[in-house]
């Protein structure tokens, strides 16, 4: 909000005071109004299937790339995540956007067990 004299154009400190520089009770008063919108978040998530192997539940490729919250903190964060089974490659790359980073792993898919989303898959006896 912003109070100013009619005649002369001072800006006065409250509605009810008559102005310093002429005297004059007539004001203008301008409101402002501001919304804050918050922070947006973006990201781009692929899944490629095989049509030929019926893989409708696991896709031969999944990427993940954008903003996630991170569990551990209830933090947003950037992430960057490929997991490709016709490679047999496992990526994942964790940061805060000051670019601190929290996680990297870069290894065979195959040697990627009993870790983080993985630690929850059945161990099948052959």
């Amino acid at each position: 909000m912003e109070i100013i004299c009619a005649k002369c154009n001072t800006v006065l400190p409250n509605q009810n005071d008559e102005c310093n520089n002429c005297g004059a009770n007539k004001k203008i008063i301008n409101l402002y109004f501001s919304d804050k919108f918050p922070k947006m978040h973006e990201s781009l998530s692929v899944k490629v299937k095989d049509r030929t192997k019926n893989s409708k539940k696991n896709p031969v490729l999944k990427f993940f790339k954008g903003h996630q919250i991170y569990v551990d903190t209830g933090e947003w964060v950037n992430k960057e995540q490929t997991i490709d089974t016709i490679q047999d490659k496992y990526y994942e790359h964790i940061e805060t956007f000051d670019g601190k980073m929290i996680h990297h792993c870069s290894e065979k898919l195959s040697e990627h067990k009993n870790r983080g989303s993985a630690k929850f898959n059945k161990i099948k006896n052959k």
